[in-house]
C-alpha cells in the first residue's frame, strides 16, 4: 500500500459523520484505521471504494483511500457443525413444514450450538 513507508501517525484521513459514528459505536479508533491503511490488505469493493482489512476490523474508504465511509469487526468464521446437530436442525425444519401451524408470522428459531 502507498503508506508502508510513512508514519502511522502522520496517514491523513477525513472522517465521515457516518464513519465518526459507526468507529465510535464499536469502540474502534482513528489509530486503528491510520494502522489499517499502513498494514492492511485493501480490495476494491462496491464500484470505486476499497475495502481494508487488519486486525479483525474492517474499513471502507473512498476511492482514492482519504476518506473513511464506515468501519466495522469482521464476519466470524462459521463454527463447525456437527452431524447431531445437523440432524436436529434438519428435524425441527421437517416438523415447521409437516405443523406449520406451531408457529405464528413473528416466530424466530435460534438454534444455540455453542454447548
Amino acid at each position: 500500500m502507498a503508506f508502508r513507508g510513512q508514519a502511522t501517525s502522520l496517514i491523513t484521513i477525513l472522517s465521515s459523520e457516518h464513519g465518526r459514528l459507526r468507529r465510535e459505536q464499536r469502540d474502534i479508533d482513528k489509530r486503528d484505521l491510520q494502522r489499517a491503511l499502513k498494514h492492511g490488505t485493501a480490495k476494491r469493493t462496491w464500484g470505486r471504494r476499497w475495502m481494508v482489512e487488519y486486525d479483525g476490523i474492517v474499513f471502507i474508504t473512498n476511492n482514492t483511500m482519504t476518506s473513511e465511509v464506515t468501519a466495522y469487526p469482521s464476519p466470524l468464521a462459521l463454527a463447525p457443525i456437527d452431524l447431531a446437530a445437523r440432524q436436529a436442525h434438519s428435524n425441527a425444519c421437517q416438523l415447521h413444514r409437516m405443523k406449520s401451524d406451531l408457529s405464528k408470522s413473528h416466530t424466530v428459531f435460534v438454534i444455540d450450538c455453542s454447548g
